[in-house]
């Protein structure tokens, strides 16, 4: 049986034919109506919707070729399969140029006449989701332009990275239902995504195991970390963001490429200024494993006067100690020391101004930032590259 709903116009002048038409489709399921002149049609398709129309090339008032050319010329998009004795080749052509989407001879098979009409609804059904996709979305006074990829509220433009435009495209989509998060996730991050997860719990100081896993790469990880840490950061905080690695990355970008200066959240949109260039981090489309070399971001942050607080997030062990060598386990607490007592000497104005120094690792342990954290009153935690590696490998 075909889908219940389709409304069929037939039209043809045998009225034996015409009736053998309009049975054999109902019996598929279609709601069928029948026709034997091109008036009646022509008043029939523009006072109703069909999804299909029949036509016979031969009628008794004008042809069904002219019935589709007027059809066309009012700008009416009803699918039209044309059913006709006429097998001429260039009769075919005229009828296609003018507007017919399918054409079949008579007499016909059966079968083929059911597979023709499934098919044109078919394509129908995709070329209307086609357009449903491209229409502006408006929401109270929300408008999303899904063409344009714009997002304007009360005709005010909202700058989205295109994780957050992909995200409020589908929420806005199924505004009047509940999404399951499944479905959030497989509708924008991708089928897959979102199996299973673990996370940190800085509030009770040890990992939360949910039943899922999230199949995060490691930049997302630490994207998704400094973006939680940039929304929960107070109005008024004052905050610079460099990011380092190695050239496997490609993705070196310092504060200024966002904003100049130190930027102050809750001033002119800066918190979501500040996101929308963690969020470019990933832009590249990075896959390979790589290095960092954080040493001079570090530094910078110890030397600026307004700094107190400083997020050190890595996915990878140092490719160099401090001094240029080649980075050793040896080098992990000495390196921590040296921050450690440099911190304890930071003065601004004869003041102390020592840094808290929080440090997320995307992999390995890392002992330096675990034993910096430690000196500095900070936190450290820890994100399992396996578990994540073990979740890329079981989406491919």
């Amino acid at each position: 049986m075909g889908d219940v709903g389709n409304r069929l116009l037939i039209v043809d002048d045998d009225p034996e034919l015409l009736a053998f038409l309009v049975e054999e489709l109902q019996l598929q399921g279609h709601d069928c109506t029948g026709c034997d002149n091109g008036q009646d049609a022509l008043v029939k398709l523009r006072l109703e919707a069909f999804d299909l129309a029949v036509l016979d090339w031969t009628l008794p008032d004008f042809s069904g070729l002219e019935l589709c050319r007027r059809l066309r010329s009012s700008g009416d998009t009803t699918p039209v399969l044309m059913l006709t004795a006429r097998d001429d080749v260039d009769e075919r052509v005229q009828a296609l140029d003018a507007g017919v989407d399918d054409y079949l001879t008579k007499p016909f098979n059966l079968k083929e006449l059911h597979a023709r009409v499934r098919a044109r609804l078919r394509r129908g059904c995709y070329e209307q989701d086609a357009r449903r996709e491209n229409e502006t979305l408006q929401l109270g006074n929300l408008s999303l332009d899904p063409i344009e990829r714009s997002v304007q509220r009360a005709d005010q433009p909202i700058a989205l990275s295109q994780r957050e435009f992909e995200l409020l495209h589908f929420l806005v989509k199924h505004a009047d239902t509940v999404q399951p998060r499944e479905s959030i996730l497989d509708a924008v991050w991708g089928d897959g995504y979102g199996s299973w997860r673990t996370f940190y719990d800085h509030n009770k100081g040890r990992y939360r195991d949910t039943n899922q896993k999230c199949a995060l790469t490691r930049m997302e990880a630490l994207i998704s970390e400094m973006t939680m840490i940039l929304e929960q950061l107070p109005n008024n905080t004052k905050i610079g963001i460099t990011a380092f690695s190695s050239n496997g990355y490609r993705n070196n970008k310092g504060w200024s490429e966002s904003s100049s200066g130190l930027a102050r959240l809750g001033d002119d949109g800066k918190r979501d200024s500040a996101i929308q260039f963690v969020n470019t981090l990933d832009d590249e489309k990075v896959t390979r494993w790589g290095g960092t070399d954080p040493w001079d971001a570090i530094q910078q942050a110890f030397d600026d006067t307004e700094t107190d607080t400083m997020y050190i997030m890595s996915d990878g062990r140092p490719n160099k100690d401090r001094n240029g060598g080649s980075w050793s386990n040896w080098d992990q607490e000495p390196t921590a020391n040296f921050y450690a007592s440099q911190n304890n000497n930071r003065k601004f104005n004869n003041k102390d101004r020592a840094l808290i120094v929080n440090t997320t690792s995307l992999g390995l342990n890392s002992p330096w930032l675990e034993y910096l954290s430690q000196k500095t009153q900070g936190y450290y935690n820890q994100i399992d590259k396996e578990s994540i590696e073990n979740s890329q490998e079981d989406l491919s």
